[in-house]
This record gives C-alpha cells, sequence and structure tokens, in this order.
C-alpha cells in the first residue's frame, strides 16, 4: 500500500516537472506582454498657446520601444487647465494601442498658463521624470476648440481619447513568482500546474 502511494507520488512530481516545463515554453512564447530594455521613453507634447475655454491634446509618444510594452502615467497640471478626470492623469500605454495616446485637455476661461509634471514607467524599469511643459493661455493664440493650436505635435496616433483614470493593474498573471534555472515560473503557470497535478493525482487515485 505505501510502495504504490509512493510510486503515484513519484509520478506526479514527475509529470508534474514535465507540465511546467512544457507550458512554460508555450506561455512565454505567446502571453509574455512586455519586453521592455530599459531603453524606452515617453514624450509628452502640448501646445505652445490656445484660447481660453478652448480644449486641446496632449499627446504622449512612446520612443525607443521593443516590440511589445507597456508603460505607466501619472501627469498633473497646474494653472486651471483641467484633464477629464481632473487636475491629475493616471493612465497606461499598450504596445497594442499603438505609440501614441492621445488625452483631450480643458483650458481655463481666462488668461494665463498651465504647467504640467509627471512622470512615467515603463514596466518594472525605473520611474522617469517628463520634462516640465507649459501652454500660455491667451486669445491671440490660433485655434480654438481644434487640435490645439501651434505647437502641437506628434498627434498621428490612435485618436483623441475622453481618458478617465485608470490605475495601473497590480495583479499580473505574468508576474514571475520564481525561478527554475533561466526558466521563470509565472502565477498562471503555477495555477495549470497546480490544476494539472490535482486532475492527474484524482486519476491515479482511482487506480
Amino acid at each position: 500500500m505505501y510502495k504504490m502511494a509512493e510510486k503515484n507520488i513519484i509520478w506526479i512530481v514527475l509529470i508534474g516537472i514535465v507540465v511546467v516545463l512544457a507550458l512554460g515554453g508555450m506561455l512565454q512564447k505567446n502571453y509574455n506582454v512586455f519586453a521592455i530594455t530599459g531603453n524606452e521613453n515617453l514624450e509628452r507634447n502640448i501646445p505652445s498657446s490656445v484660447q481660453p475655454g478652448s480644449s486641446f491634446n496632449v499627446v504622449y509618444q512612446a520612443v525607443g520601444i521593443s516590440e511589445k510594452y507597456g508603460a505607466s502615467i501619472v501627469d498633473s497640471v497646474q494653472g486651471g487647465c483641467r484633464f477629464p478626470a481632473g487636475i491629475t492623469l493616471k493612465s497606461v500605454m499598450l504596445s497594442s494601442e499603438g505609440d501614441t495616446k492621445t488625452i483631450r485637455v480643458t483650458a481655463p476661461p481666462s488668461a494665463g498658463a498651465c504647467t504640467f509634471s509627471g512622470d512615467y514607467k515603463f514596466g518594472t524599469s525605473a520611474i522617469k521624470d517628463f520634462p516640465d511643459g507649459s501652454v500660455t493661455i491667451s486669445s491671440s493664440a490660433p485655434g480654438g476648440t481644434g487640435s490645439g493650436g501651434e505647437g502641437t505635435t506628434g498627434t498621428t496616433g490612435t485618436g483623441t481619447e475622453t481618458e478617465t483614470e485608470t490605475d495601473i493593474p497590480t495583479f499580473n498573471l505574468n508576474m514571475v513568482l520564481f525561478k527554475i534555472g533561466n526558466f521563470d515560473v509565472t502565477i498562471i503557470i503555477l495555477i495549470i500546474t497546480l490544476v494539472s497535478l490535482a486532475f492527474l493525482s484524482r486519476i491515479i487515485g482511482k487506480r
């Protein structure tokens, strides 16, 4: 009885190792979301001047990106301008959405200036700061409610978005829990392995 149980456990462990290695190769090939090199940067492009009370585009453009990437953005504005959700923008950029993200910003009704400051992060790389930017609010500015007047660059992307604040996802099925040699064991690999082992254990236990 005990020898049979030990034999079953050995078989379960061996099959589990095979499953982990096989699934690992498949998942790393098909489900690896980010391929961050550390050379990626985000540029914030804003117009130099806009009309009071008008809306204008702020364009975030990814440069130096690899095939697949993911970046988080935290930006804020002072001086009366507002993002769709207020004076702070929290958003993400993914390679599946292109290399630009366009956010609509509303200028205050009176003349002045708005200043932008914030930071961004690609994957698990270090946080980088955006250079501070400013836009002059003046009745003599060209444009109106169009794309933002003079100075707007990098606007060839996925179009203007009405952006609401989006919390950066904190749970990722591809999060690495531990390594086996050079092989990364992620949450999804562990879940599939445990389910497979439970299924195999039940089948073997019936014999």
